[in-house]
């Protein structure tokens, strides 16, 4: 078994894995482990190399500043005398903050908006995870609602904003390497509550 299952990171740091060799009914062969699938220019080397079970090493995948931006799948494999079990982990390399998001609904200006719109918009280059703020202002000094650590490119807000209200939007994108900067906002006003 291989912890952590998927990670992210930032080059140049490395990537670090704790690789667990279990034991079976006293079974003590040495495993010896090996990795298929890193990134191009990187290296990988595992500490140590065999593990007589029950055991662990760790797996570095070094010089990362080689490799290129992308979702890697990693296969690491060990092998003993008798047996050979694989299994397999992942690896978002960034070499950046991500780029601007641009944002779609409700459009710019947009009248009679649900009091707990879905935001939509446009996703960030090399964007990992995004964060949305609604405000009551241009200049977002009066925050109202925030959402963090959003895997896609839409959101539902979770508590109801007041009626015939407008408000002020916008999305950053977040990666391994840090935030990038907010899109350009966009106001809508919101529906009346029906009698």
């Amino acid at each position: 078994g291989v912890t952590p299952t998927s990670q992210a990171i930032c080059t140049p740091n490395d990537a670090l894995y704790t690789v667990n060799i279990g034991q079976i009914q006293g079974y003590t062969d040495p495993v010896t482990l090996s990795l298929l699938g890193h990134p191009a220019g990187t290296t990988a080397a595992f500490a140590p190399n065999p593990v007589t079970p029950p055991g662990s090493s760790t797996l570095t995948i070094g010089n990362t500043g080689a490799a290129a931006s992308g979702s890697y799948l990693l296969e690491v494999t060990g092998t003993a005398p008798t047996s050979t079990h694989t299994t397999q982990v992942s690896l978002d390399v960034f070499t950046t903050a991500p780029g601007t998001p641009s944002l779609l609904t409700p459009p710019d200006g947009a009248t009679d908006v649900s009091l707990a719109p879905t935001l939509t918009w446009n996703p960030a280059g090399d964007s990992q995870t995004y964060a949305l703020e609604v405000a009551t202002d241009a200049g977002f000094s009066n925050v109202v609602y925030t959402a963090s650590g959003i895997a896609g490119t839409q959101h539902t807000l979770a508590t109801p904003l007041t009626p015939l209200t407008p408000y002020f939007w916008h999305v950053r994108a977040a990666n391994a390497c840090g935030d990038g900067s907010y899109s350009a906002p966009f106001t809508f006003t919101t529906a009346d509550i029906p009698p």
